[in-house]
């Protein structure tokens, strides 16, 4: 059997954020960090790229925009903070719906979001990526609908594609 570790940022709600590693992984690892419940970084060095990845567990929907500001606010400090060089990886779940028209937004979003519109929080994922040269991964590949959606309603009526994978643009195509 293979041995996991688990790198969590603890706290004691249901806001937490957590990375599973594979041995290979937890081998690769040269540091780590919880920044808060939301949010925890880990960076790794492979032979090839020094790698940062940072795993997310953005506000709801109906958080004050006070809370979303602070939350993207810690987000921007942690990506000023890596080095331009690091493949930057952002995962989790952002509670983000980015639509089909990504008008302002083609470098970072592709043609393939899920969505009619934008949530609220879909703005402020779409507006983070293009300011830190970001896409989001699962809108540049095609899928059944069905196959996207990360999230059910607690009656399993709605579902939506909340999560996602945003990387540096300049490695989209290691994806």
């Amino acid at each position: 059997m293979r041995r996991r570790s688990v790198l969590w940022a603890g706290g004691t709600t249901r806001k937490r954020s957590g990375i599973v590693l594979s041995k290979r992984a937890a081998e690769a690892l040269v540091g780590w960090r919880p920044v808060n419940e939301r949010i925890i970084v880990a960076r790794f060095v492979t032979r090839h790229t020094r790698i940062t990845v940072v795993q997310i567990y953005a506000p709801t929907e109906d958080t004050s925009e006070e809370l979303k500001d602070s939350f993207y606010e810690q987000l921007q400090d942690i990506v000023d903070d890596t080095p331009r060089r690091n493949l930057k990886l952002i995962i989790g779940d952002f509670n983000a719906k980015l639509s089909q028209n990504r008008t302002g937004f083609e470098r970072g979003i592709g043609p393939f979001a899920s969505c009619e519109h934008h949530s609220n929080n879909g703005e402020y994922l779409a507006l983070f990526c293009e300011q830190n040269a970001l896409c989001v991964g699962n809108t540049f590949f095609q899928h059944k609908r069905i196959h996207k959606k990360t999230w059910c309603s607690p009656d399993g009526k709605k579902r939506n594609e909340i999560d996602y994978i945003c990387i540096s643009k300049k490695w989209r195509t290691s994806l």
